[in-house]
């Protein structure tokens, strides 16, 4: 009796996920957004685990994933560090954690991050100030 072990590859539903975030909300923690797979082949319940990754060699991110759910998070909010970064970019990965196989999809992520803080229509913006 032959038996063949067939593993799923993960997938997201996107090649691209772009979020968007006011600087006001840029704080240690905070949730930026969570990266879905798509059900095809690709859930819990058919990949069993997975493990999401930043790929190597990002530069330096104010961002942590976690990788069994795809949650990405704030882990820097330094006003000098992000008052020239509005647009963070990144490449990430998804793969089937029980098993050793490189079976894997990739995806970018973009994170626009607005400076006015203010919900008006006057225009008006709170000016954030270094301590």
């Amino acid at each position: 009796m032959l038996t063949i072990l067939v593993h799923r590859i993960p997938k997201f539903t996107q090649t691209v996920f772009t979020f968007e975030t006011k600087f006001s909300n840029w704080i240690n923690g905070s949730l930026i957004g969570s990266l879905s797979l798509s059900d095809e082949n690709s859930s819990l319940a058919s990949c069993g685990s997975v493990q999401f990754n930043i790929v190597p060699g990002s530069n330096y991110l104010p961002v942590a994933i976690d990788g069994t759910t795809g949650i990405l998070k704030v882990i820097e909010s330094d006003y000098e560090t992000m008052k020239n970064n509005h647009t963070i970019t990144f490449q990430v990965t998804v793969r089937n954690a029980n098993t050793s196989l490189n079976i894997s999809d990739d995806a970018k992520v973009n994170i626009l991050i607005g400076e006015n803080n203010s919900d008006e229509e006057t225009g008006s913006e709170i000016a954030a100030v270094k301590r």
